[in-house]
């Protein structure tokens, strides 16, 4: 079972890296949204991490926009492997209405 896990992390990792150096430049749901409300990036109550999903600095470009795929893929993977080993922690335990435990 891990190795299938380490597998298709692979190739997430490969996919999402590869795929982000096609992602359009049209404006995301949230950046056409506030074109719709006449509202700019810097008024904008957070500053986002990543502006247009790609990292600040120089370098080469599809560096630059392959890395946050990649790191938000492993986030995504990260977290449901954490909440994978909780529910199977709760394992057996069910839990009537009442909050008394069944079986």
């Amino acid at each position: 079972m891990k190795s299938l896990a380490a597998g298709i992390l692979c190739l997430s990792l490969g996919v999402a890296g590869v795929l982000a150096l096609w992602a359009s430049a049209q404006p995301d749901g949230l950046e056409h949204t506030m074109e719709q409300v006449g509202m700019t990036e810097s008024q904008a109550v957070h500053k986002a991490p990543m502006p247009d999903y790609a990292l600040p600095g120089e370098g080469q470009a599809w560096w630059r926009s392959s890395l946050p795929a990649v790191a938000g893929t492993l986030l995504v993977f990260g977290l449901g492997l954490l909440v994978g080993w909780a529910l199977k922690r709760a394992g057996g335990r069910r839990v009537k209405a009442g909050g008394e435990e069944v079986g």
